[in-house]
């Protein structure tokens, strides 16, 4: 993904803004255009002064390098993220309730990269 910083704003590239666009609801169906406000996604209504709990994650290592790497290519370019602001992000577009794809998914992650316990 290529990325700039134009007008003093953070824009990606193209396949970038697709993949980060990719919202689960449509901007204009949030309470300001008279949408259901339960509609809005979680992050929207997060508050910067919720209370935090300490996640404990132990990954594999090519995903933390993985992830490591990414964060530093963000903030090569003026995007100053964490590891734990983009766990957070991904863990906001998850779905509310378990649902099917998220058991197929979860079944064919466990096929196709066991761990030695779980």
């Amino acid at each position: 993904m290529s990325i700039t910083q134009a007008s003093g704003q953070d824009t990606a590239g193209a396949e970038g803004v697709a993949r980060l666009g990719a919202g689960r609801v449509p901007a204009a169906a949030g309470p300001a255009a008279g949408g259901n406000p339960l509609d809005v996604p979680l992050w929207q209504n997060a508050g910067q002064r919720e209370p935090t709990a300490n996640l404990t994650l132990r990954v594999r290592a090519h995903l933390d390098r993985r992830l490591a790497r990414q964060v530093f290519e963000l903030n090569e370019h003026g995007w100053r993220t964490s590891k734990v602001e983009i766990i957070e992000m991904l863990l906001y577009e998850m779905d509310d309730e378990v649902n099917n794809d998220l058991v197929a998914r979860l079944s064919s992650f466990r096929s196709n990269a066991p761990r030695h316990a779980i």
